[in-house]
């Protein structure tokens, strides 16, 4: 039935399965650049992306994937997920922003970055550091 077809196309269907599977356990954002919460799997955490800060590079909707743990620092160019305060209508509140590394630099404590959104004009007004740093994206599930 499947001559000349190598086995490795199962392969393929597999992993497709496998992302399909991820697309449909990921959590959606209510109101947030990234959803706070996020789905531990064998892959790393989920982060479902919200609003248009980072178009093109990610849409609404989006999933970013980050590894288990905390990496070492960021560098410039990825994408990294952060805790990130609102001040909101009044209300200060903790928020999960996704958003490009555009500078690093280190001082006396520790490593610091400043990041951008994409789709943004300017860059960040403040400094991320590793208490506040999630972790680099490594990947991205997008769904139709």
């Amino acid at each position: 039935m499947f001559k000349g077809l190598r086995p490795y196309w199962w392969i393929l269907a597999l992993i497709g399965a496998a992302l399909v599977a991820l697309a449909l356990l990921t959590p959606r954002a209510t109101g947030q650049v990234a959803a706070p919460q996020s789905v531990y799997l064998n892959l790393g955490q989920m982060y479902a992306v919200k609003g248009d800060s980072m178009l093109p590079a990610l849409q609404d909707k989006d999933s970013l994937i980050l590894p288990w743990g905390k990496e070492r620092k960021p560098i410039v160019g990825q994408i990294v997920v952060y805790k990130s305060v609102s001040f909101a209508g009044g209300i200060i509140s903790d928020i999960i922003l996704p958003h490009r590394v555009v500078e690093i630099g280190e001082d006396r404590e520790g490593w610091w970055a400043i990041t951008k959104g994409d789709n943004e004009a300017e860059k960040d007004w403040f400094y991320v550091r590793e208490n506040n740093f999630i972790g680099v994206a490594w990947g991205r599930l997008t769904i139709w």
